[in-house]
């Protein structure tokens, strides 16, 4: 399996946050890092904060069956650490945390494609 670069990486997470502000969401954090954590993308609608990680993947799959691969207990943990030291730093009432994954493969016609699995895991 090729390796996906950094563009790669920035594309498709640039193609979540749109798809996030289309749906009502207010970005309000990429690439948010702090001791060992690393967040793709922070979004806020009402009184719940999205954290959100992105996987970019080079062809179409059925990604169902990966999601536990993708997000393992030690990267959730690391979510958790970073949206608990996120929330001590930003100043807007949150009630609900929700932790999403959003696939993203590149098709032949280089075409984006997204599968976006929400409350992939409970805090």
């Amino acid at each position: 399996m090729k390796r996906v670069n950094r563009q790669q990486a920035g594309e498709a997470e640039a193609f979540v946050a749109l798809l996030l502000e289309k749906r009502g969401c207010r970005i309000v954090g990429r690439n948010y890092r702090i001791r060992g954590s690393e967040i793709d993308i922070l979004a806020c609608k009402g009184d719940t904060l999205f954290v959100v990680e992105v996987k970019y993947r080079q062809r179409p799959t059925k990604w169902a069956f990966q999601i536990e691969s993708m997000l393992n207990y030690p990267k959730q943990l690391a979510l958790r650490r970073g949206s608990e030291m996120f929330m001590r730093r930003f100043n807007e009432p949150i009630k609900t945390i929700r932790f999403d994954l959003a696939v993203v493969s590149c098709g032949r016609k280089k075409t984006f494609g997204i599968q976006y699995f929400p409350n992939v895991f409970e805090v």
